[in-house]
């Protein structure tokens, strides 16, 4: 019997047209029975759709508005090629290839976007050098993660087909930035975890149970081919390289294969994007989710089964078009809903930051 829960998910199709285990030395894979512990079986997911017009909260220019919810319980937010939060694009007092802000108060209702030294921590991330330095210092970001007092950032440089991507980090809540050298997500080996999406799981990463983190790859920021990798890290190891593992495949019991090579990485089935997407984990509906332009798709763990979620039409979706690369909000989701930030390049959603809802239809499996 399935009883039916209250809520509906929001798909933003419109968005497509703009556009643990054992450690090996040998690079060898092994299989893991380690699962996040997610009791998710007695919920599906039924539909998706959109309950608002866009929201637009605080002047700003730029894209790649991809966020994180830190322990002091503000929201840390990227953009790229922009005067970023609290400043319009008409007369800004600066822009930036890839900043990062901090912003209190509730979603959308941000309290301190009154002026950009209110809320913006750096600007020219991570290494200081804007774009006018030249296309080697054109940083981008792929995703933010936060966790136990240190702010990851997922970047790639250049824009589009980036010749690499990399980690850096901030302890001191992104007022300054690392960069981890020597990035194996090349352009020249072809990796296919040059734009890397990290999947964020609550405030301060609290909802993870297994110790990792998890991020998903693709090889372009836009124009991508459509298959979606993934990796996994100990959460006390996502600055070092070495020691990520990659998703290799499940053995015929359905348990995951990992391989310190990515050589040996496989696309995961049954979900695509062609570029830079974002992905969360959502308590209430207790799926994992994945927002790009290849659609909305949802999965009980990371390495699947993925679903497209049915979109359901509504009176909002015709003002989202032109809209490209959302970035998933963990802050504030509620049981059956979350936000999610969009960027634009027309008329009705401009190149700034705006704010949608997406509402979940649920329902519960009875035993």
């Amino acid at each position: 019997m399935v009883k039916r829960m209250a809520g509906i998910w929001g798909f933003l199709i419109v968005m497509m047209l703009l556009f643990g285990c054992q450690k090996n030395d040998d690079n060898t894979t092994t299989n893991s029975g380690i699962e996040p512990a997610l009791d998710s079986t007695q919920i599906v997911i039924v539909s998706a759709r959109l309950v608002c017009a866009p929201i637009v909260p605080f002047e700003s220019t730029g894209d790649l508005w991809m966020s994180t919810w830190a322990d002091d319980d503000k929201l840390y937010i990227s953009w790229g090629d922009g005067a970023g939060p609290g400043q319009s694009g008409s007369l800004p007092l600066f822009a930036t290839d890839a900043g990062v802000a901090a912003l209190q108060g509730t979603v959308p209702n941000f309290t301190n976007v009154n002026s950009p030294f209110e809320c913006i921590r750096s600007i020219h991330v991570p290494d200081g050098i804007g774009f006018e330095g030249g296309i080697s210092e054109n940083d981008k970001p792929s995703s933010l993660l936060f966790y136990s007092g240190r702010l990851y950032f997922a970047g790639h440089t250049p824009l589009g087909d980036p010749n690499y991507g990399y980690i850096a980090y901030s302890d001191d809540y992104g007022l300054t930035w690392t960069e981890v050298p020597d990035s194996p997500w090349t352009k020249a080996s072809n990796s296919v975890f040059r734009v890397l999406m990290f999947i964020n799981m609550g405030k301060n990463y609290e909802l993870n149970s297994d110790g990792y983190v998890y991020g998903l790859g693709v090889g372009k920021e836009w124009g991508w081919e459509g298959s979606v990798y993934l990796c996994k890290v100990q959460k006390t190891s996502i600055e070092n390289y070495a020691e990520y593992e990659y998703y290799a495949g499940s053995d015929s019991a359905g348990i995951p294969i990992w391989s310190t090579s990515e050589a040996e990485a496989s696309p995961l089935e049954d979900v695509h994007t062609y570029g830079l997407s974002s992905a969360m984990y959502h308590e209430g509906s207790r799926h994992y989710i994945f927002f790009g332009s290849g659609g909305f798709f949802a999965a009980l763990y990371p390495w699947g089964p993925w679903e497209m979620i049915r979109f359901e039409d509504s009176e909002y979706d015709p003002l989202w078009q032109g809209g490209y690369m959302p970035g998933l909000i963990s802050k504030d989701a509620g049981p059956d809903y979350f936000y999610f930030t969009l960027a634009g390049q027309d008329s009705v959603i401009g190149y700034f930051c705006h704010i949608g809802k997406i509402e979940l239809e649920l329902a519960e499996i009875i035993p």
